[in-house]
C-alpha cells in the first residue's frame, strides 16, 4: 500500500518548504540517480529541467529521507547510472510541479507503506513510517487545501502559487490540460536491465 496526496508549489514554495523538513525532520534531499551506488545529497529541489520547452523552467524530482533511512540503489548498465529504488527505499517522493512562470503543473507527495520480502508484502519500519506521516501532516498543515482541486480529494497549495494563481497563473493537471508546447524527450523511454543493487544506510 501506499500514501500521497497532490499539490501546487512554485519553485520558491518547494525550497522554502524543504528546508523546514532539514529542521525539523533531519531531512536529506537524495537524487533519483547518481553515478555511484551511493545516494547524491541535494541542495535543492528543483531541477532546472522540465516537460515544458521554455527557457528557465523548472520541475521537482526528488526523494526526502530520513537521516537514519534505508536507501537502496540499483545500477542500470543501459544508462550507465544508480538510480534510488522507490518501491524498497524508506523515502519520500517528491515529483511534479512543472513551472514555466506561466503555467505550474501538479506534483505530489508519495510514499509506500510495504516492502515486498520473498514474495510477502511487509510492512516498512515503524521508524521510518512515523516520520513520513509526521512530514505528511506537517506539510498538509503549512500548505492551504483547495478542495476544488483534483476532485475529490482535492490538493495542497503554496503560499506563492496561491499568489502565482491570483496574478493570473494557471494551474494544471497535466501538460495536455495546460495546452502548451513541450519539450523534446532525449531519447526513447525503454525498460532498463537491473544488474545489481546495494543497500546504503
Amino acid at each position: 500500500m501506499s500514501k500521497q496526496f497532490q499539490l501546487f508549489l512554485t519553485p520558491s514554495d518547494a525550497v522554502a518548504l524543504v528546508e523546514e523538513f532539514r529542521a525539523r525532520f533531519g531531512a536529506r534531499v537524495l537524487s533519483e540517480k547518481s553515478s555511484t551506488s551511493d545516494p547524491v545529497e541535494l541542495e535543492s529541489p528543483l531541477r532546472h529541467e522540465s516537460i515544458f520547452s521554455a527557457d528557465g523552467a523548472t520541475s521537482i524530482r526528488c526523494y526526502l529521507a530520513p537521516a537514519n533511512g534505508h536507501i537502496i540503489t540499483k545500477y542500470y548498465p543501459t544508462l550507465r547510472l544508480w538510480l534510488l529504488d522507490d518501491w524498497d527505499s524508506e523515502a519520500i517522493e517528491f515529483s511534479g510541479c512543472d513551472f514555466d512562470g506561466k503555467t505550474l503543473l501538479r506534483g505530489r507527495f508519495y510514499f509506500k507503506t510495504d516492502d515486498l520480502v520473498d514474495r510477502r508484502i511487509v510492512k516498512k519500519r515503524a521508524e521510518f513510517l512515523q516520520w513520513a506521516d509526521k512530514v505528511f501532516r506537517y506539510t498538509k498543515k503549512a500548505l492551504k487545501r483547495d478542495r476544488e482541486l483534483m476532485e475529490p480529494l482535492g490538493a495542497y497549495v503554496g503560499k506563492e502559487a496561491l499568489i502565482f494563481r491570483e496574478s493570473g497563473g494557471k494551474f494544471a493537471d497535466s501538460i495536455e490540460a495546460a495546452g502548451v508546447r513541450v519539450s523534446r524527450p532525449v531519447a526513447p523511454d525503454s525498460p532498463p536491465r537491473v544488474v545489481h543493487s546495494r543497500v546504503v544506510h
